[in-house]
Formats: structure tokens, C-alpha cells, sequence
């Protein structure tokens, strides 16, 4: 018969569970951003279109694919998300099995599932409508595949090995992942973890897999092949590229940044809430590691070889951020943020103290409760869904030309975001406005003023020819809708 105890940790469980999937749905209400809007055009169309934009754009196709599919299933709008929401939530499985490998208290388990399952990282990048889910997915799976010792080997063997190729097909990124995770098996071999030399074999078969992909990308991959680490300039003119110093504050946060993105997306009095359940999570975390330095040694060598092989997923990323990007994007570091509920298991299962436990639990799931609520309620990235709706009564109102001037690559359509929202009426491409034909037109824009060198400013002409600006309104911090009626002099 089950202890009380048993009972109590399997309720807990449960309940964060609970909460973590409805935290997921509220996430999923609000608007998409503009990279989400790709995904959704990608999914629109035909597979051989897609594919072909992807390998000229450097993506991945895997997670694109799936996304098509539950198109072509009848999903629209934001059930596309429901793509990504179970993705992520299948990634508590080899997170389970992972911490039944180091046969964690239970203490560290019901941390680890409330790090995966609360964390606002988790939460953003679980939900959005991106590959960066399937990729932390498949991480988990090869760190359980490499290191843990349930189930043959032979299964190990081809789950490292398929993993490993659909890694590679989600994002290029997925190659740190691989490459961290033989790094920490090649210092860490534990008896019963798979052998380094299957991890090796496997890996390699991952990437046979993966290299007809990289031939459909011949096109670029050996006439030019810094366009993988090139930023595109196509989408607006070029910035000044800042150097280490001015991003030594962005690299010096990606640690904490992978547990709380950043409150600045957050509702302003909210933004404190999600700080307060920040610091409480990471005050349970700094209890745990002073109070239990002595403990260290009863940790598992497993743990270590999973710390390693984070470690070394994510010193390759920062560098091509810093060197190459000169920008840190936090979804980049999805290869670290797998490894948050593995330390939050160590920290509250081996080194808080027996006495201390209950209560440093109890202040680590209060920071994470805050923290998600915060990211789950607060503020949408790029409220493009509530322009949507002001721009289309505006435009029916005054009888008006609907378009829009979104700053990104050339391969995309300018208008998805009528689209991704049923808007199916009097829509048109910003270089196919009109010009002083009588009507007015509304624009709705993303980061891009309206005068603006290179393609941008060529558009903005199109738009305004014959037509003065009569009202600009700004919705939420990055998007305005513009209202532009014909001139006296061209009536």
C-alpha cells in the first residue's frame, strides 16, 4: 500500500502538471509574431514551395513539416500551436526517465517537472509557433539515450541515432547538441550508459541521414557558405555590429535568461512579479548550493556527464553569436535550457539539506508559479492580432486599400498576418497598392518607419503615392497601423 508520502509527492506532481497545462493554453492565446507568421505561410502552401524557401533561407524543414501537416489536417490560426504545445509536453518523458536513471528524491523530481513545465522560457518557447521546442525535445531523448540505462542498448543505440538525424532537421543548431552530449560521455562513462563508441556510431548515421538536406541547399552551401553565420541585410539597411563589450551584459545574463527570457515583454505590473518569482526561484536554487557544498560527492557521475554536455552545447552558440551574429537570441540557447530541471533536481534532491527541503521546495515553486503567470498573462511579443482587427475596421470605415510593410526576409508575403487571422477580403500586397487611384490605404507596419532606406523607403513611395498621412496609431511597442488618404493635389 503507498506511503502517505508516496501519495502526497504523486498529488504534487500531478497538480504542477496541472498547472503547467493550463499555464500552455493561456500561453497560446496570444498573438503571433512576425517569425511565427512564417511558419504559418510555410504551412499554407504546397510542401515543394516550402522546402525550396527553407533550404534558400537556411532552416531546417522538420518542425515546418509537421506544422503543414496539421494544416493540411484542418488546423488554422493559433491550433497550429497545439503542434508545438505537445511536442514540448512530450519531452517529459525523457525527462522522467532521466531522473528515474539517477533515481532522484523526490524532492529533485517534483523540481525538475516544475522547471520544464513552469519556467516563462519554457513556457514561450513550448508554445511558439517555431522548431526551438522540437529541438529540446530531441536533446532530452539523446541525453537519456546516451547516458541512462533503461531499456537494451540496442534501443539506446538507434534512439541516440534517429534523434540524432531529427535534430539535424529541426535546426542546425541540433550539431552543438550532439556534439555536447559525446563531449560529456567522452569524460563521464558511467558502466551502464551507452558506449562512447556506439554514441559516436549512432551520431554518425544521424548525419548521413541528414546530408541529402544539405544537398537541396547546394545552391548556397559551396558558393556561399558563410550564409549560414551571415546575418541577412536584405530585410533593411545595415547597423553597426556591436562587439563583445557591448554584449558582454546580454552574454553575461544567458544563464538566467534561459529560465525567464526577460520582463520587458511582460505587462508593466507584471514585470515586477515575474523579477519577485525569479528571485525566489534562484534564492531556493543559492540555499541549496551553499547549505550543500559537502553532499557533492553522493550526486551521481551521470549528472556531471549532462552538465558537460550543456556546457558544451551552448559555448559553440555563444560564440557564433557574438562572432558571427553579433547578437544573443535567447531561443538560441534552447541547447542549454534543457539542462534547468536536471539542476533543479540536484540542487533540491541531493544538496539541500533533509530539514530544509520542504521549505526550499516551497520557495522554488512559488517563484516558478509567479514567474509563469507572469510570462502566461503578460504582454504578447508583437500584438499583430489586435492590429489586425483595428487595421480592418479602419480600412472598412473609410473604404480603404489593406496592406502591410513587414521588416523580413524576401521570401515572405507581407500580408500572412491577414491571413493567419481569416482575413481573406480586400487585401494586398504593399507593391501593388494603387497608386493615386482615390482611395485611402492602411498599412499596418512592424519595427520599419515608414521612410526608410533600401526596400523599405521603395514601398513606403509605392504606398504613399498620391496620399498624406492622416493618423498613426501604435499598438503595443513594435507595431503601428498607418492611415494615409489621397492628397488634394491628386484628387
Amino acid at each position: 500500500m503507498p506511503s502517505r508520502g508516496h501519495a502526497a509527492f504523486v498529488i504534487l506532481v500531478a497538480i504542477v502538471l496541472l498547472v503547467s497545462g493550463a499555464l500552455r493554453i493561456r500561453e497560446a492565446q496570444k498573438s503571433f509574431w512576425l517569425d511565427e507568421l512564417h511558419t504559418t505561410e510555410l504551412a499554407h502552401g504546397t510542401r515543394a514551395d516550402m522546402l525550396s524557401i527553407l533550404a534558400e533561407e537556411v532552416h531546417a524543414p522538420l518542425f515546418y513539416v509537421l506544422v503543414s501537416f496539421a494544416d493540411t489536417l484542418g488546423a488554422s490560426g493559433h491550433a497550429l500551436r497545439t503542434v508545438s504545445v505537445l511536442i514540448g509536453l512530450m519531452g517529459f518523458l525523457p525527462l522522467l526517465l532521466i531522473l528515474r536513471a539517477l533515481e532522484t528524491p523526490r524532492s529533485g523530481v517534483v523540481a525538475a517537472v516544475a522547471l520544464y513545465g513552469l519556467a516563462p522560457f519554457q513556457l514561450r518557447y513550448q508554445v511558439e509557433l517555431r522548431p526551438y521546442v522540437l529541438l529540446q525535445t530531441l536533446a532530452l531523448f539523446l541525453v537519456w539515450a546516451a547516458f541512462c540505462h533503461q531499456g537494451k542498448a540496442r534501443l539506446r543505440f538507434w534512439v541516440f541515432a534517429g534523434c540524432s538525424a531529427l535534430a539535424l532537421l529541426t535546426h542546425y543548431l541540433a550539431a552543438a547538441v550532439i556534439v555536447g552530449v559525446g563531449a560529456g560521455r567522452l569524460l563521464f562513462r558511467p558502466a551502464e550508459s551507452l558506449p562512447l563508441k556506439q554514441v559516436v556510431l549512432a551520431g554518425s548515421l544521424g548525419v548521413l541521414v541528414f546530408i541529402p538536406w544539405v544537398m537541396t541547399m547546394e545552391n548556397w552551401l559551396f558558393t556561399d557558405p558563410e550564409a549560414l553565420v551571415r546575418a541577412d541585410d536584405a530585410v533593411g539597411p545595415r547597423r553597426p555590429r556591436p562587439g563583445f563589450q557591448e554584449l558582454r551584459g546580454e552574454v553575461a545574463s544567458i544563464l538566467p535568461r534561459t529560465l525567464v527570457p526577460g520582463a520587458e515583454s511582460l505587462l508593466k505590473p507584471q514585470s515586477a512579479l515575474v523579477r519577485i518569482g525569479l528571485f525566489f526561484s534562484l534564492l531556493a536554487m543559492a540555499i541549496g548550493v551553499l547549505t550543500g557544498l559537502k553532499r557533492l560527492r553522493s550526486v551521481p557521475r551521470i549528472f556531471w556527464g549532462t552538465a558537460l554536455a550543456a556546457g558544451c552545447a551552448a559555448f559553440p552558440v555563444g560564440l557564433l553569436c557574438v562572432r558571427f551574429w553579433h547578437r544573443i537570441p535567447i531561443q538560441y540557447f534552447v541547447v542549454l535550457a534543457w539542462f534547468w530541471p536536471l539542476l533543479g533536481a540536484l540542487v533540491m534532491g541531493w544538496l539541500v539539506a533533509p530539514a530544509w527541503r520542504k521549505e526550499a521546495l516551497g520557495i522554488l515553486l512559488t517563484g516558478l508559479l509567479l514567474a509563469g503567470w507572469a510570462e502566461a498573462t503578460g504582454a504578447p511579443r508583437e500584438n499583430l492580432q489586435e492590429a489586425v482587427q483595428r487595421a480592418v475596421a479602419m480600412a472598412e470605415e473609410e473604404g480603404a486599400h489593406l496592406t502591410a510593410m513587414m521588416r523580413q526576409p524576401r521570401q515572405y508575403h507581407h500580408t500572412e498576418l491577414f491571413k493567419a487571422y481569416g482575413i481573406r477580403g480586400p487585401v494586398i500586397e504593399p507593391q501593388a497598392v494603387p497608386p493615386a487611384d482615390g482611395r485611402p490605404v492602411v498599412v499596418i507596419t512592424r519595427r520599419l518607419p515608414l521612410e526608410i532606406p533600401g526596400e523599405g523607403r521603395r514601398l513606403a513611395l509605392t504606398v504613399r503615392s498620391g496620399r498624406s498621412l492622416a493618423s498613426h496609431v501604435k499598438v503595443g511597442r513594435a507595431v503601428g497601423i498607418y492611415l494615409f488618404r489621397p492628397s488634394s493635389s491628386s484628387r
